[in-house]
């Protein structure tokens, strides 16, 4: 899913395709494209709209930008999490 966002075949705003068909699509579980789906929204580049369907919010993946917390104080994490939350 995220080679989809990050391609551009999923454009900011706009709609994924239901569970079932992301499923078929993937030759994945629903339960695997569900996980999926909250773990993108968790990293902010999904939406999940109750009663509407997931919406795509960005197609950039804040990979890069974790993977240098490791190396982070406590004060600077604040910082970027302040940073993102935004």
């Amino acid at each position: 899913m995220i080679e989809q966002l990050t391609s551009g075949e999923w454009s900011v705003g706009s709609k994924l395709p239901g569970e079932v068909t992301l499923s078929h699509q993937m030759n994945v579980s629903r339960t695997v494209v569900r996980e999926a789906i909250r773990g993108l929204a968790h990293l902010g580049m999904l939406e999940p709209v109750h009663g509407s369907g997931i919406y795509v919010r960005t197609t950039q993946s804040p990979a890069a930008m974790l993977e240098g917390l490791d190396h982070a104080g406590v004060a600077e994490i604040f910082e970027v999490q302040m940073a993102y939350d935004v």
